[in-house]
């Protein structure tokens, strides 16, 4: 009993001990996304958002974000648009962490609240995985070009877009 009350401390030590070795830092971001259907429902639209969040040491970024999207249809009304309000966890893994050019996967997990007349009764969920380059600049920041796949689910129907975004990280 005392062995292995022993190593369940030593154990929790060595991570205690780790964690603390690993900076936690703030990052911001905003980014500009534009996606295009790749689904039955012709939806495109663009969306701007925020996340906000830590750098986990120089590899991970996780963060909570927020922003407004705009959908409308092919070939309808260009005035006629479902609004919503995305609200998201985001994880991001950076590769070469010593490099001032950075490929990066990102995965965003989250749910559509509709916010326009239009788009009541719309919300639903959406997963988008991503690839990207992040490229350092000389003042603190990070411009971020991705490449994305974003999968959602609204009023019962599953749409899918390939998400192209700019962003800038601060």
């Amino acid at each position: 009993m005392k062995k292995s009350f022993l190593i369940v401390v030593l154990a929790l030590t060595a991570f205690v001990s780790a964690e603390a070795q690993t900076p936690l830092r703030y990052r911001g971001s905003v980014d500009f996304g534009y996606g295009i259907s790749v689904s039955v429902e012709q939806m495109h639209g663009f969306e701007l958002r925020t996340v906000h969040g830590v750098d986990i040491g120089d590899n991970f970024f996780v963060g909570l974000g927020a922003g407004a999207m705009r959908l409308s249809e092919y070939g309808y009304d260009y005035n006629y648009a479902m609004w919503f309000m995305p609200l998201s966890v985001e994880g991001r893994a950076y590769v070469n962490s010593h490099s001032s050019t950075r490929l990066f996967f990102s995965a965003q997990v989250g749910s559509n609240v509709p916010i326009s007349n239009e788009a009541q009764e719309c919300g639903g969920i959406f997963f988008e995985p991503a690839i990207g380059m992040a490229i350092d600049m000389r003042g603190g920041g990070r411009v971020h070009l991705s490449l994305g796949f974003k999968s959602m689910t609204i009023d019962g129907f599953q749409m899918s877009a390939v998400r192209l975004g700019i962003g800038y990280a601060f």
